[in-house]
């Protein structure tokens, strides 16, 4: 049955769940590849690769996975309980320990990255083209994540949770510099542990065109998969 949901190949994203249960999606998360349908209950995935070094799974960990799929994006939470080098390759076995079920789109994959943006506060977001809300100065900031659903940046000012946004940015689509312009929303905030004054913001985009949501999809895909070939060779 788990055969006509996932294949090998399918692209995965694991996100450790801590000792109190919590995995959360602003927390450490690892990109691989399922490599083996074992049974309906456990599946082979590939060890993480991280700056050219094998992130080593420990046995009895649990992670939550999302499934990026041809059929849509799966998740469940899972245990490792075997891990082995096979053919060269390391690999983590898992065993489901919840349910297998379908989830939103909107959760999207995201990448590490660092992209100069602008962005502004806005105090609604526009109800038709051509609507232009009340609007803050424009500032400067790096995106350290992007992802079809939403991005991450560090800023000196501090907003709280639901504060709107106007943001561009420019991001290679085809060996091309492509402009966005996209409204989005304060979903999470934290103080950065390692500079005092300084804040980390996590964005969910808001009305964003499907074409523009697809085409940032796949300069994520194409960029994890140049770091994987990067890392490989």
């Amino acid at each position: 049955m788990l055969e006509k949901i996932i294949r090998e190949g399918d692209k995965v994203e694991l996100r450790k769940i801590t000792a109190a249960g919590n995995d959360d999606n602003s927390g450490k998360y690892y990109v691989s590849k399922l490599c083996e349908l074992l049974d309906d209950n456990r599946v082979g995935v590939l060890m993480p690769i991280e700056r050219a070094q094998v992130v080593p799974l420990e046995i009895d960990d649990k992670y939550k996975i999302y499934f990026y799929t041809d059929n849509g994006l799966y998740q469940c939470k899972a245990v490792v309980r075997e891990r082995f080098k096979k053919d060269k390759l390391y690999v983590a076995i898992f065993r489901f320990i919840s349910a297998f079920e379908k989830i939103q789109r909107r959760q999207f994959f995201r990448i590490s990255c660092l992209i100069g943006i602008r962005y502004r506060s806005i105090d609604r977001f526009p109800e038709k083209e051509g609507d232009k809300p009340d609007s803050g100065p424009w500032q400067n900031a790096t995106a350290i994540d992007i992802s079809g659903g939403g991005m991450r940046f560090n800023c000196p000012e501090y907003k709280g949770n639901d504060s709107k946004y106007e943001i561009e940015f420019d991001i290679p689509i085809d060996n091309s510099m492509v402009h966005y312009k996209v409204y989005a929303r304060i979903v999470y905030i934290s103080d950065m542990a390692n500079r005092s004054g300084m804040y980390e913001y996590r964005l969910e985009f808001m009305g964003l065109e499907p074409k523009k949501r697809e085409s940032i999809v796949r300069f994520v895909f194409d960029e994890e998969r140049r770091r994987r070939k990067k890392d490989i060779t």
